[in-house]
């Protein structure tokens, strides 16, 4: 089965059970957080697993938060945190004026208001009373009503807004499911352009990506880090075929100077943009796309040189394979429009 069909069917059965009231919400969110987990939709799953868990439960809550900043990084992981614990908090206010929290875990809520209902059923006065006892068992009756009611009623309020926000989940989903189909196909077939002019200029740089790729699907942070070290050396090995090194230095539309030695390969590729290209257009796209790579990749690594690992977050590292890609590409594809794919230099 295909990834995409795999999804599709989950999705397709979460919809099934949305539609049934009497399936427990517990069990629909559970489906939607295999469904972004499979997806790698961190953001989503945050919030779902956040109602699954509930406020109260301090260790858990510690630990998905310590799963989420390796996720997302130090820089983004303070305010999404901060929103999507607001966005829970109101989903489950209470009270007349919705000034309180019900923080329980989500099968708690479900089973609370269960119990509730089977006790409501169980002092129901039964038939074939007296009058005189059918009137104490209804006094009884009405005292057990204005204990479990108000707060029934609030729990209902709240479940009805998790099934809610899990519908809007489900068909946001859907919709980002078909259109990566589509964009995935274009991807696939830029990839294979990618990767044929790859084995024939720099074969090793597509040994390089594969390593990127396999640390990539591990996931951990040391995964994260080798997964960049390795975009790093398809950048190298790329300039080393296209441009090879040499004792020059040049100088940008700026005026500064950029030297063209082995270790700076991100100026061997630039000037190989710079002289490849035909429209102007076209070549200041290609350079800024460079540019913005290598300020990415600088960063990182003044990062990584204070040992701060969690700020390579996957998002960050899904990104940088994939720009690392899509300039590899254009690189590549410069060659084949000035007419030979020999290196520069």
């Amino acid at each position: 089965m295909s990834d995409y069909a795999r999804q599709r069917q989950l999705l397709d059965e979460a919809f099934d059970t949305i539609a049934d009231p009497r399936v427990p919400v517990a069990g629909i969110v559970g489906r939607c957080i295999r469904i972004a987990q499979i997806r790698r939709d961190y953001s989503n799953l945050w919030w779902l697993r956040m109602e699954a868990i509930g406020l109260m439960e301090r260790r858990e809550r510690d630990e998905l938060d310590a799963e989420m900043l390796g996720h997302f990084g130090s820089e983004r992981f303070g305010q999404l945190r901060l929103e999507i614990f607001a966005d829970v908090m109101l989903r489950r206010r209470t009270g007349d004026h919705g000034d309180k929290t019900n923080p329980a875990a989500l099968i708690e809520l479900e089973e609370a208001t269960a119990g509730s209902d089977a006790l409501m059923l169980s002092a129901k006065p039964p038939t074939g009373l007296a009058p005189l006892d059918l009137y104490f068992a209804n006094v009884s009756y009405q005292k057990v009503l204005a204990q479990l009611v108000p707060a029934n009623y609030e729990r209902r309020l709240i479940l009805g807004r998790i099934r809610q926000r899990v519908h809007r989940f489900l068909t946001e989903t859907e919709a980002a499911l078909e259109f990566s189909v589509a964009a995935s196909g274009a991807f696939e077939r830029a990839r294979a352009v990618v990767d044929r002019h790859l084995s024939d200029v720099a074969p090793e740089a597509l040994a390089q990506f594969r390593a990127a790729y396999e640390r990539a699907a591990q996931g951990d942070e040391e995964a994260r880090s080798h997964a960049l070290t390795s975009c790093r050396r398809v950048l190298k090995s790329v300039a080393d075929r296209l441009y090879p090194p040499t004792g020059r230095v040049v100088r940008d539309q700026t005026g500064r100077e950029h030297k063209l030695t082995d270790d700076k390969y991100l100026n061997r590729l630039v000037q190989y943009a710079t002289e490849a290209i035909q429209h102007q257009a076209s070549r200041k796209l290609t350079i800024a796309n460079v540019d913005d790579l290598s300020a990415r990749l600088d960063a990182l690594d003044d990062l990584a040189s204070k040992g701060v690992h969690e700020v390579v977050s996957t998002s960050e590292m899904d990104q940088c394979i994939l720009q690392t890609y899509l300039v590899v590409g254009d690189l590549l594809l410069l060659g084949e429009s000035a007419g030979s794919s020999a290196p520069a230099g």
